[in-house]
């Protein structure tokens, strides 16, 4: 998939992902931090078998995917990897950060409604649009 920057008649600049939703753990991480320099990145940490984790990964999942490459989802499974959890210093689970030119901001924690979800994704566009 290729997400593009910019008009289409200025020189824009494509990113090439597999996916505007995305599973990564401690190591492939490191691939797409670098993408909050250009996009919103959501970090979603979930657990495996926890049934609030698959609602909200669901409803994550369809609304990152309404956002035609506004935005992109990284989905960490907080029991593989930790040291991701610890990192950002996890409370509960399922949580949300979101990811704005390297800087993270915790979104939300628990499972949400889909609507207060879209209000948190239409908010982090707006402060992305803002800052560029």
């Amino acid at each position: 998939m290729t997400i593009e920057f910019g008009s289409p008649k200025a020189t824009g600049e494509a990113i090439n992902v597999p996916a505007l939703v995305m599973k990564v753990d401690a190591s492939s991480i490191r691939d797409y931090l670098p993408l909050s320099e250009k996009l919103p990145l959501l970090l979603l940490f979930v657990q495996a078998g926890d049934e609030a984790s698959e609602t909200l990964e669901r409803s994550v999942t369809a609304l990152v995917q309404k956002t035609a490459g506004a935005m992109l989802a990284l989905i960490v499974d907080a029991a593989a990897s930790p040291e991701l959890a610890q990192a950002f210093e996890l409370n509960q689970i399922p949580s949300a950060y979101g990811l704005l030119k390297g800087q993270p901001a915790p979104l939300f924690v628990g499972n949400q409604p889909m609507e207060q979800i879209q209000l948190v994704i239409t908010k982090v566009l707006e402060v992305a649009k803002e800052n560029g």
